[in-house]
């Protein structure tokens, strides 16, 4: 606001971002085009992400370009070149004579790449906030009165913008936007399910919140929607991880904040009679309410990059409504404050000072860990590289102290250096600085445990549970653990509850039971009613040449049926190999028949069908089999050959 009370100022910032958005937008399509799914050509994702120009998420470069679109419009709108009423072909002609005739193409030409690329980033979120932002640009014009012309000019450049995105194609677009209900026709976004789970963290904290930058941290407490160890580092909806990292007091401070901004600047803007300082604002602020529309569905204001235009654009539109244009005026209507300059000069030097120091500390800090971060250490390694390891996870810790990871990794190390004391230290100062990670209170709890201290490690790899509630990993480490003190039964408990949250694991659990010495009737005890486990078990006892017991929980596997969402071909093919392998064709016969009662128009059950019935020697019945496989699957070359060598055979 300072800096752009100078009006030479503000009309250079103002063609400077338009401008720089327009090459970014151009860049953007060409990579679109030539994309080698690397940012601008060379930048390698090194974590996923679905880039779109220079950013790595496609949502939020739509984000940011929703923010400085209404602002390039509108100056395209301001440089509308003035003819007097004449006949359309003199309009057109004196138009093409005008000196700024150049400029005001160039910007319609920069508007319409800039909503094109919006539109080819598919981003939902970003095309509806684009589109409900140009109805608050066109009601902020209508309260100005100004030219009605200029809204059939908007309606020309909006169907050239569809024009635009047509050339690449509208299936993708549409594809995206059918995506957010399921077969079902339920609304299937996984948002929903987040902004759930995040009222209990706004219930549970709603004066103060969290703590901001912690959702990450806190969010494995109560999630439900994200299943086994992923987790979310944002909440996607900009209003609740601010309520729930800020509490009350944010939402507050942020509401008075935005009311104040556009109460006052909009109250000078309606006094304003220089046409582009009206333009410049009416851009601004359509540019602040369409990131804003956009925060209910992402967290635009999390990335730098948007953050801080965010804030500019904020400064522009103040600018815009205050700053005077006219030679030999005062500069601004804003009144300057009296305020003691000195005072606020040095506290000002000094926060940014400290603020340099800490942030400088956490770039060195990571460029230290960055260079070992990706080495997997484990007791196997040499003492070497362990104690190289070491060394620069300290000297992380003491660049960036406030960071939990790199205590933890200097635990770990020590840990495998038989180092105990000082694992059990460094676990303590990473639980300290993070006291709500999962892993973090086990690994502790588990040193803790070593040290004879077995009910804290008991609380500690508890508190592991509850504060990372889906991931399974922690109820494995904690009956383990139960297990291997004596308490087996509190053991099996838990890990009952392990399996129940991620049956299709089953194997795994398996090998863990088998390996802490549980009977078979104990593990029985332990399967979900769901037929994978079953058939997985199964398959074990047939491995280790229990057959009875094999086929009693293959058979137990066809009851749960009914438990299953999805019956897949593959239930009824395991069951039936066990009783091929035996020679005995009549019961998996009757398997097979079970799965054509739920599947029937399955063509891999009828041809173990067919198969079965020409092994029991009942051609007839297999030649119709045969022939209905090829009802359903016309190309089946192995059905056809059977069949033909059948019908030869009978002949």
């Amino acid at each position: 606001v300072q800096l752009l009370t100078d009006r030479r100022t503000l009309r250079k910032a103002v063609w400077s971002i338009a401008l720089f958005v327009s090459i970014v937008s151009l860049l953007s399509i060409l990579q679109h085009i030539m994309s080698n799914n690397k940012i601008y050509w060379f930048r390698k994702l090194t974590q996923g992400g679905t880039p779109f120009g220079p950013y790595v998420n496609r949502n939020h470069y739509a984000g940011f370009m929703d923010m400085i679109f209404p602002l390039v419009l509108s100056l395209f709108l301001f440089h509308k070149p003035q003819v007097m009423n004449k006949a359309i072909r003199e309009k057109i002609a004196r138009m093409f004579g005008l000196q700024k005739t150049n400029i005001y193409i160039l910007l319609g030409f920069s508007a319409i790449l800039i909503a094109t690329t919006i539109f080819l980033t598919l981003s939902r979120s970003g095309i509806v906030s684009l589109s409900l932002s140009m109805i608050f640009f066109g009601l902020l014009f209508l309260s100005r009165g100004t030219d009605k012309k200029r809204g059939v000019i908007i309606i020309v450049i909006f169907m050239l913008i569809i024009l635009s995105v047509g050339w690449f194609g509208w299936e993708p677009i549409f594809e995206r936007f059918e995506k957010v209900r399921n077969a079902e026709g339920n609304i299937s976004e996984l948002r929903l399910a987040v902004w759930q789970d995040s009222k209990d963290i706004i219930r549970n904290f709603a004066i103060t919140g969290t703590g901001f930058g912690s959702f990450v941290n806190i969010y494995p407490r109560y999630k439900t929607a994200v299943p086994g160890e992923a987790t979310l580092d944002h909440a996607h909806n900009d209003y609740i991880e601010l309520i729930s990292e800020g509490g009350i007091i944010s939402f507050i401070l942020l509401t008075c904040f935005l009311l104040t901004l556009i109460y006052k600047a909009f109250r000078s803007f309606l006094r304003r009679r220089e046409i582009f300082s009206i333009y410049v604002f009416i851009g601004s602020i359509t540019g602040l309410i369409s990131i804003l529309i956009h925060g209910i569905t992402d967290f635009n204001l999390h990335i730098g990059a948007n953050g801080l235009y965010f804030f500019f654009m904020s400064g522009l539109a103040v600018s815009a409504a205050n700053t005077r244009l006219r030679e030999g005026l005062n500069e601004t209507y804003l009144k300057k404050m009296r305020s003691p300059v000195k005072l606020l000069a040095g506290i000002a030097i000094a926060l940014l000072f400290l603020s340099l120091v800490f942030n400088v500390g956490i770039v060195l800090g990571a460029s230290y860990f960055s260079s070992v971060k990706e080495t997997k250490m484990n007791e196997k390694s040499s003492v070497e590289s362990l104690q190289s390891f070491r060394d620069k996870a300290y000297s992380a810790a003491a660049y960036d102290p406030l960071e939990a990871k790199y205590r933890y990794a200097i635990a770990n190390t020590e840990k495998m250096l038989s180092n105990n004391t000082d694992a059990a230290y460094f676990y303590k100062q990473a639980v300290r600085l993070n006291p709500v990670n999962g892993e973090y209170l086990q690994r502790l709890g588990i040193v803790m445990s070593e040290s004879g201290m077995y009910e804290l490690a008991d609380r500690l790899l508890q508190a592991g549970i509850k504060y990372d509630v889906k991931n399974t990993s922690r109820y494995k480490r904690y009956a383990l653990w139960l297990i291997s003190i004596g308490r087996k039964e509190d053991g099996v408990e838990i890990m009952r509850e392990a399996i129940s949250e991620e049956p299709e694991k089953i194997r795994e659990y398996l090998t863990l039971m088998v390996l802490s010495g549980l009977s078979d009737d104990e593990i029985s005890m332990l399967l979900p009613e769901r037929v994978k486990p079953h058939l997985i078990f199964a398959d074990y006892l047939d491995k280790t040449g229990r057959d009875v017991m094999a086929e009693e929980f293959y058979l137990k596997a066809i009851g749960y049926l009914k438990n299953e969402e999805k019956i897949e071909p593959s239930f009824f093919h395991e069951i039936c190999r066990f009783y091929v392998e035996r020679g005995n064709y009549e019961n998996a016969l009757e398997i097979m028949k079970k799965g054509i009662d739920f599947l029937p128009e399955d063509a891999g059950l009828r041809m173990n069908i067919a198969g079965l019935y020409e092994k029991l020697d009942r051609k007839g019945i297999a030649i119709e089999q045969y022939k209905r496989v090829l009802d359903i699957d016309p190309d089946n070359s192995e059905a056809k050959k059977r069949l033909d060598n059948l019908l030869l055979k009978i002949q």
